[in-house]
Order: structure tokens, then sequence, then C-alpha cells
């Protein structure tokens, strides 16, 4: 399902490897790391507001993509500052991991007949 999702607001799949019991994703190399790293970590300089509107905008973006105009409609089910990544520009890409198909979702939720 993963592999259905492309944007420019989300962090590309580059493969995986599915090998003894071994499950590994491979994404796109983010050179800013995570939304979440930034306000504690001391390498990095402080997000100014216009920075921060840009991320939120750009994330929100993202997630609007996913439930209306995707391929495979679906709901980002794990929304987080670890799960938005930056780009050497801090253009905000989301983690679309977290990720359910409506339709699975629908039929989970779905009460029996």
């Amino acid at each position: 399902m993963l592999s259905q999702f492309r944007n420019r607001h989300f962090v590309s799949l580059i493969g995986y490897c599915d090998k003894n019991s071994e499950n590994t994703i491979i994404y796109e190399y983010m050179e800013n790391e995570t939304l979440k790293s930034h306000p504690y970590a001391s390498g990095y300089p402080c997000i100014s507001w216009k920075q921060r509107f840009d991320i939120c905008i750009g994330a929100a973006i993202g997630i609007n993509f996913l439930h209306t105009a995707s391929p495979t409609l679906a709901i980002h089910c794990d929304v987080k500052s670890s799960n938005i990544l930056l780009d050497e520009t801090s253009r905000p890409k989301l983690l679309i991991s977290g990720c359910q198909s409506l339709e699975l979702m629908i039929k989970i939720m779905s009460p029996p007949i």
C-alpha cells in the first residue's frame, strides 16, 4: 500500500526487505531529520514562526491529499512531530507508514451483520 502514495509532501519509499523475519523499510534521506528533533537538538537553529507556519501548511496539504486525492483513500493514523520530516530546505514531508486504507478501516469498524 505504501508504494501507491506519490506526492511531494510524502517521504519517498525507496525499497524494503522482508527476509528471515527481518522487516526493513528504506525511505529517502531527509537532511534535517524530524520536526520533533528541532526543539531539543542543539545542532539546529531555532525554527522561525514563518517556517513553523510553512511546515504546518505543508503537512496539512499532505494529509488532505491522503484523505481526498490519493489513488487509495487512506487515513494517517499516526500524525505526530516524529512523523514529519524536513528536507534540506526544511520543507515538510510526511512519513506515511502509519496509514490505513479507508476501505480497511470501514471493514474493521463496521459491526457484523
